[in-house]
């Protein structure tokens, strides 16, 4: 049996099928709507006065029109509040039986041109403002001047005030419900922004913490693998310190997850003298911090890890050297200076091979580097990178200088995190 290609092809969907607006609605909304149904009495009443077919035809009208009115505007208010728009063809079909239903009541009975009210509120919910006031303005001026040309219609300039009054409101209503709407989305993408500048702050975070103590894990490691069979007692201790280390990383990560991390100088100091003794690099450290202001220890601090942990990861340098003073702070290294292109695919290679971050001592400024600017710049400080003073062709060496101005205040940026609340 052969099937054609019209047989197998899925149907299309129906575009113009009717649903209701997404999100939550509220009945008491509709409810509330129903209050138009109070003009249904004076149109009972007219129709048992007339007692024609005629009459009760315009009864039926004017109930099919009302509701018309009613579950059309719901239907408007709730697009509006979700989407900021009302969809033309959700609306168009109780719009024309709203228009049929009115036709049909004026042509039944004298009250049902009041119907026509009722249809500028429908189109002042459904569309723009601007379609409103074509449809509305001369409605009024109908009513108006019929009420005052033809002195037994004197009660269509209520009409008139009745339209006026009813297609302003409703057109408030419908930018009031946009304008709710655009704060929604303004909240909500505010919110996203938030996030996004959390995510970028704890990537940062982490990124600083972990690229340090797995430096300094990987260098003891190798350090205790060459010791082992040679001095196996150095070796455990290596091994011991790695598993402190560990400990120590995993307790960090824990209180940047937490929101409870602070960074210690002093115990940034103490870190380095240990990392640049496991790597087998003679260094220079301060002995006392005292001279650095409160609001620098911190940047400091950061600066000093991101330092080290690239001396010992990128340099194969054989003297460290760090200064500190009241308004800055400067690692300086002999090794072989800026990392090249090459040298930063081989160290990301390597990083993938043996498990060992890769972070980044270039100039351009790798995620450390980039990380560490961030933090000076909320600090009002600057991050300056180049060769050592006394560096050679052949080993240029490499200097970061993290420095802030006598006299400089943090700037407090939008993005600096909150302080820490016990």
């Amino acid at each position: 049996m052969t099937v054609s290609g019209d047989e197998t092809r899925p149907p299309r969907p129906r575009e113009h099928r009717l649903h209701l607006p997404p999100g939550r609605r509220s009945a008491g909304g509709l409810a509330l709507l129903l209050f138009w149904f109070i003009v249904l009495p004076s149109i009972v009443r007219t129709a048992v006065a007339l007692g024609t077919p005629r009459g009760w035809t315009g009864l039926v009208a004017s109930v099919v029109g009302l509701s018309a009115c009613t579950i059309g505007s719901w239907i408007s208010i709730g697009w509006l509040r979700t989407t900021g728009d009302v969809p033309t063809r959700q609306i168009r079909p109780w719009l024309a039986i709203l228009v049929i239903s009115t036709a049909v009541c004026i042509w039944a009975m004298p009250q049902g041109v009041g119907m026509i009210v009722y249809l500028v509120l429908l189109v002042a919910f459904a569309f723009p403002w601007t379609v409103t006031a074509v449809v509305a303005i001369p409605a009024a001026l109908f009513f108006y001047f019929t009420g005052r040309i033809w002195p037994p219609l004197s009660d269509m300039q209520g009409l008139a005030l009745a339209v006026i009054t009813g297609g302003a409101g409703a057109a408030a209503g419908r930018i009031s419900a946009q304008r709710r709407h655009q704060n929604e989305l303004l909240r909500r993408r505010e919110q996203e922004l938030k996030i996004a500048d959390t995510r970028n702050e704890m990537a940062r975070d982490l990124h600083d913490l972990l690229g340090h103590s797995l430096t300094a894990i990987s260098v003891k490691a190798e350090l205790a693998e060459r010791l082992i069979d040679v001095e196996p007692d150095r070796a455990r201790a290596e091994l011991t310190d790695v598993r402190s280390l560990t400990r120590s990383a995993l307790a960090e990560v824990r209180a940047t997850v937490n929101n409870y991390r602070e960074v210690s100088l002093a115990a940034e100091i103490a870190r380095a003298h240990q990392m640049l003794d496991a790597a087998g690099i003679r260094h220079e450290l301060p002995g006392a911090i005292d001279a650095v202001p409160e609001d620098l220890r911190m940047l400091f601090a950061w600066a000093l890890r991101e330092g080290v942990t690239n001396v010992v990861r990128h340099s194969d340098a054989q003297h460290c050297r760090v200064e500190l003073s009241p308004t800055s702070i400067t690692v300086t290294d002999d090794g072989r200076g800026i990392a090249t292109v090459g040298d930063a695919a081989r160290d990301i290679e390597e990083g993938q091979r043996t498990g060992a971050p890769a972070s980044s001592s270039d100039s351009s400024g790798g995620n450390g580097l980039t990380g560490l600017r961030q933090r000076a710049a909320e600090a009002g400080a600057v991050v300056r990178t180049g060769p050592a003073p006394d560096g050679t062709p052949e080993r240029p060496g490499f200097r970061l200088v993290v420095s802030r101005s006598a006299g400089v205040v943090a700037d407090p940026a939008p993005h600096t995190r909150p302080p820490v609340r016990a």
